[in-house]
């Protein structure tokens, strides 16, 4: 899978895989849940602060074929040329990833239909504020 830019960590740091999942949500949230508590946003989103870093954590994953899932590190310029490119929502066209930077505390979330989410679970409500 070498259309992802960066360094493949998949094998090396099978412990980000694991804490990405527990970080992008919150527990007692399903996965509809987190999606409704995120906010949509279009590709000028790749000029916003969230891209302040140098480099970020992206997770490419396969629904139908979890054994090609893959975890990248990306330096910011490529992760912004390849999304740039790779993700189109005028044609529904893009790629399934999950973007982070190495705290883990934000993240903005791209679909093979050309959307964009953004996401910073520690400013949701708690499970039992939701409900409310």
């Amino acid at each position: 899978m070498r259309w992802l830019p960066g360094i493949d960590v998949t094998i090396s740091q099978p412990d980000l895989i694991d804490g990405l999942g527990d970080r992008c949500s919150r527990p007692g949230l399903t996965t509809l849940d987190a999606m409704r508590l995120s906010r949509r946003v279009g590709k000028d989103f790749l000029r916003s602060p969230f891209f302040d870093a140098e480099r970020f954590l992206v997770y490419y994953e396969r629904h139908d074929c979890p054994r090609l899932n893959r975890f990248h590190l990306v330096p910011r310029d490529d992760l912004v040329a390849f999304l740039d490119d790779r993700i189109r929502p005028e044609c529904m066209q893009g790629v399934d990833l999950i973007i982070t930077t190495f705290e883990m505390a934000e993240f903005l979330l791209t679909s093979h239909d050309g959307d964009l989410f953004y996401r910073r679970p520690s400013e949701w409500p708690t499970t039992d504020q939701g409900r409310a």
